[in-house]
């Protein structure tokens, strides 16, 4: 029994599909179109008198469109706004290089026609004073002098080599040397207690420092005289040669060592 209520359970699900079947063809074929079409309606004529409208496919695919246009509009412009941006930017960072550039350029000019005119006057050259007569109207031109007043003939002294070496470095400032046999007068004008070597310092022809050679002792080479110089404001900051580099770290800070000038 149990077998046959299995066979019968059987055939009543495959007699089930097949109706199954034939129910879609008749609906594909169109039977029921029209009773689809009448119950449609009729749920519209409802849905309406309730105050619901039914949403158009047709508009519904619309609104669609438009949403993407608009979300694809406001990336664009985003996107343009950004690249705006970094446009800009990038126009700033060239404008400030540009202006740098410039600035870098009118100092380079400005330092040729300076070194073109200190080379005029003589700069570059440690010079030799012919005479004390002389040695006002020599230092008058210029705005930066240092004179070394000396006893000594044997230029290869460490002072004069190392006042000689500055000289080609350091065109901002003129570098002379006048000896004693030739500044008699001045001798008796300046008061030179600890005597020769001594060193003038002046601006724009006036004597403002005067370096005493016990001072001038620990200044016998290029490093240490520059960095005693340049103490005085004597020399440009930006100009160094290796030695005096290689000397400046050994050497007492510059304004420890200023303070042991005097003026004379």
């Amino acid at each position: 029994e149990r077998q046959a209520e299995e066979r019968g359970c059987g055939r009543g699900t495959a007699e089930f599909s097949e109706q199954d079947e034939m129910l879609i063809d008749r609906i594909k074929g169109g039977e029921y179109r029209e009773m689809a079409e009448n119950m449609s309606n009729n749920f519209s004529a409802q849905l309406t008198d309730k105050g619901i409208q039914r949403a158009d496919p047709t508009q519904i695919a619309a609104n669609a469109t438009a949403a993407e246009k608009a979300a694809a509009a406001k990336a664009t412009d985003r996107c343009y706004a950004a690249d705006l941006a970094n446009d800009l930017e990038r126009q700033d960072c060239t404008d400030e290089l540009e202006a740098l550039r410039q600035a870098r350029l009118r100092q380079l000019k400005h330092q040729a026609q300076m070194t073109a005119h200190w080379q005029e006057l003589g700069h570059g050259r440690y010079t030799e004073v012919e005479s004390e007569r002389t040695f006002f109207k020599d230092v008058e031109p210029h705005e930066r002098t240092v004179c070394l007043l000396h006893k000594d003939n044997d230029m290869e002294n460490p002072i004069h080599v190392a006042l000689l070496e500055l000289a080609k470095i350091h065109m901002e400032t003129m570098f002379f040397h006048l000896h004693e046999e030739k500044a008699h007068v001045m001798l008796t004008m300046l008061s030179l207690s600890q005597g020769l070597p001594a060193l003038l310092v002046l601006r724009h022809g006036k004597v403002v420092e005067q370096v005493s050679g016990r001072e001038l002792a620990r200044c016998r080479n290029q490093a240490r005289m520059a960095l005693m110089l340049r103490g005085l404001g004597m020399l440009d900051e930006e100009k160094h040669s290796d030695e005096e580099d290689e000397d400046s770290r050994q050497s007492t800070p510059r304004d420890q060592r200023v303070n042991i000038f005097r003026r004379g």
